[in-house]
């Protein structure tokens, strides 16, 4: 699991109280905060990368602000083998809602209701199994066949950066249209 976001609790604060309870949600399901630099205009950290424990983080990249008050954060992750699992699943598409009323109503669960609950279930199971059955499905994972930020976004990015910056010192209509043009 991977969540990426602007959490504006600035956990850089450490004694803030939001920022203690964010922590200690993080620690009970043992998620980590891997961004710890300023990323809101140098103020403050506001955007996070949180992951499971068991994914690894190789790198974290923090690219000045540019057309946001915020900084991009560029992550490269190793993330943990996932293998198939079987599942038990109901056949709901099998299920006849109205039969399933009808034997329940004909069953002893309505006519001589058991007076012990785990006697109930089985019996309330016993009759769920005959109109949706169970079936064992494998669930496996699937593979990701496009990445979301490439080679070419982060030249890109840097191109728009840089006549930002040129805008920024000559704030001339012709930088800003060059910076407006590339963004």
């Amino acid at each position: 699991m991977i969540i990426l976001g602007d959490v504006n609790i600035q956990p850089d604060i450490v004694d803030n109280p939001f920022t203690v309870k964010f922590n200690h949600l993080l620690s009970v399901f043992g998620l980590l905060q891997h961004v710890w630099q300023l990323t809101h205009n140098g103020s403050h950290l506001h955007d996070v990368i949180i992951t499971h424990s068991d994914v690894v983080l190789r790198s974290v990249q923090l690219d000045p602000p540019m057309l946001s008050d915020h900084c991009q954060i560029t992550a490269k992750f190793d993330t943990p083998v996932r293998r198939s699992v079987d599942v038990a699943r109901r056949c709901w598409h099998l299920f006849d809602c109205d039969e399933f009323v009808r034997d329940v109503e004909q069953s002893t669960l309505v006519q001589s209701p058991p007076l012990n609950v785990d006697e109930l279930f089985t019996l309330y199971d016993v009759t769920l199994n005959k109109h949706a059955p169970h079936k064992i499905v494998c669930l496996c994972p699937v593979e990701l066949s496009a990445r979301c930020y490439s080679v070419d976004c982060r030249a890109e990015k840097t191109k728009t950066w840089r006549l930002e910056k040129i805008y920024r010192r000559q704030r001339t209509q012709e930088s800003l249209a060059a910076w407006r043009q590339q963004a």
